[in-house]
């Protein structure tokens, strides 16, 4: 029902007010006839703030009061695929085609849905049904292409979205995605020039900005790649929220308080937060913002014993003098003059110059911890044999994860004779039983409180062996041996074909010979620990 109020909420919501927009709407939705309108309103703020949990919330009640406008009940399913909650994604565009046979957005979308759940078997089925009934489609062949490429049929993959730019020539995601494809051909001559072709139809393509600049960093072209990459914050991924000035290396701040923010995976955080250390000497009071199981870690300053270098390597300095304090990002935001993110750090202190500061030990574990782990691992290993940490699955959160394995899959290295820890914050439930049958791995995952315990307990290893999670990043940024277990198109920042890293001198990478095949990566890490251990 279109009322006054209604109506004014909306108008603030296209203006970019969303505060007062919903304030509005939070007083709407107790008026039994307004309530489905101001909740689907909230959801579409809460998605623009880029809070697609609570905007799924929202929307689950609105699409309820009105069920059969599937437009709505479309806009619900792609809001929960945001939040990575792909089943109840998969239920209301089936809600949708229940109300609307045939309807192509909805079959579209739920061939998104089964590509992100490797159901290729049934996003091919529902492809086929568009093209049975609309052959001309263009964005029917860019689906069909999506799922090839999730196949790792690449050359085919590349065949459909030309099919696609055939039939419209203007189609920039078909470009894009071709230009990816490419990519993983190593062509990347070919996918650069996708990715011109885009954007000279649409310059301010997001997509096909932060692909050249993944393309531009794998290549190890910094430049060209940190400047592209300030898109991600136009593609509809990311949201931080922040209102004021952001910084981007472009003006002085002595005398400013700068909030240095988290962004993107825990990761991210602990590879880029080395950047922070530039801030030395601009004269600004830096406030750093990151999740709450990050802080002490972060916060930890100074240099460890002399008695405890050998576990936890001297030399290590979290913070430099200028960083103020470490807060939760759970906590109200402090007072601050300008704000930046985490990974454009690079960009505002490097913009003419390749740096990837490998300044290691950057992370250190506290001492005190470090010394209630190692009498916890001592008594773990009575045979004194060599001591390995292991992390096998990265977070449950996303159904689409390729990173993770099962940790039946490690049987070839659990087998050895050597004394593993779990390093697992969260044991998935599919390996809970199989934990069991390795007596030699110890699951200590209910005393990693935070990264804190993490670091402190890594700190009293010999070798970290982990997939491509922070738990590496981590090990990596203390300066720890780590070894990485890494997909066969691995993400930007491990480059091509390499066994080493800038980023961490003390990571040594171990890549799939082949797309899925986790058992070479995992042959190569048991003949390896093999021969370090001299097993």
């Amino acid at each position: 029902m279109a009322v006054a109020p209604l109506e004014s909420a909306m108008a603030m919501f296209r203006a970019g007010r969303y505060d007062d927009a919903e304030a509005v709407l939070q007083r709407l939705v107790q008026a039994p006839e307004l309530a489905g309108d101001a909740l689907e309103g909230l959801g579409y703020i809460a998605a623009k703030r880029g809070d697609y949990h609570r905007s799924a919330l929202l929307l689950d009640r609105a699409a309820a009061l009105n069920p059969d406008a599937v437009e709505l009940l479309l806009y619900t399913g792609t809001v929960h695929v945001r939040a990575g909650q792909l089943r109840a994604a998969e239920n209301w565009f089936l809600q949708c085609l229940a109300r609307r046979p045939g309807w192509v957005p909805a079959l579209l979308n739920l061939v998104d849905v089964h590509i992100r759940l490797r159901d290729y078997a049934a996003a091919q089925a529902r492809v086929k049904q568009v093209q049975c009934a609309h052959p001309t489609l263009a964005a029917a062949h860019y689906a069909q292409g999506r799922v090839l490429g999730a196949e790792g049929r690449y050359t085919e993959e590349i065949a459909a979205y030309r099919r696609a730019i055939a039939l419209k020539p203007d189609f920039v995601d078909a470009y894009v995605n071709a230009g990816v494809a490419l990519r993983d051909l190593r062509r990347f001559d070919d996918a650069l020039t996708m990715f011109k072709k885009a954007l000279a139809i649409d310059p301010d393509h997001a997509g096909a900005r932060t692909n050249r600049a993944q393309t531009n960093l794998q290549l190890g072209r910094y430049e060209h790649g940190w400047r592209d990459y300030e898109w991600r914050w136009r593609d509809g991924g990311q949201f931080h929220g922040l209102k004021g000035t952001a910084w981007r290396g472009d003006k002085p701040i002595e005398g400013k308080t700068i909030l240095v923010h988290a962004e993107q995976g825990l990761g991210d955080i602990l590879q880029f937060v080395r950047y922070v250390a530039y801030f030395e000497g601009l004269g600004a009071r830096v406030m750093l913002r990151v999740p709450d199981c990050l802080v002490a870690l972060l916060a930890c300053r100074g240099e460890p014993s002399e008695a405890d270098a050998p576990a936890a390597p001297s030399g290590a300095r979290v913070l430099p003098g200028c960083v103020a304090a470490v807060v939760n990002e759970a906590a109200p935001l402090p007072p601050y003059d300008v704000h930046i993110p985490l990974l454009s750090l690079p960009l505002a202190f490097f913009k003419r110059e390749r740096n990837v500061p490998a300044c290691v030990p950057y992370l250190h574990a506290e001492v005190s911890r470090v010394a209630v782990w190692r009498a916890r691992i001592d008594a773990l290993n009575a045979q004194r044999r060599p001591t390995v940490g292991l992390v096998w699955s990265g977070s449950r959160k996303l159904e689409d994860d390729n990173r993770s394995t099962a940790l039946a899959q490690w049987a070839p290295i659990l087998g050895l004779p050597v004394q593993f820890v779990s390093l697992q914050k969260e044991v998935p439930e599919a390996d809970i039983n199989c934990l069991g049958q390795f007596s030699n791995l110890a699951d200590v995952s209910g005393d990693l409180h935070d990264f804190a315990d993490t670091a402190a307990a890594m700190c009293c290893l010999d070798l970290i062996v982990s997939i491509d999670t922070s738990v590496a990043h981590l090990a990596g940024g203390l300066g720890l041996p780590v070894w990485l277990a890494l997909v066969h198109a691995a993400d930007w920042r491990w480059q091509l074909d390499r066994s080493d890293s800038d980023w961490y001198p003390s990571m040594t990478l171990y890549r799939q010979p082949a797309r899925n095949d986790w058992d070479g990566v995992i042959a190569q890490i048991a003949a390896a620990m093999v021969a370090r251990f001299a097993l």
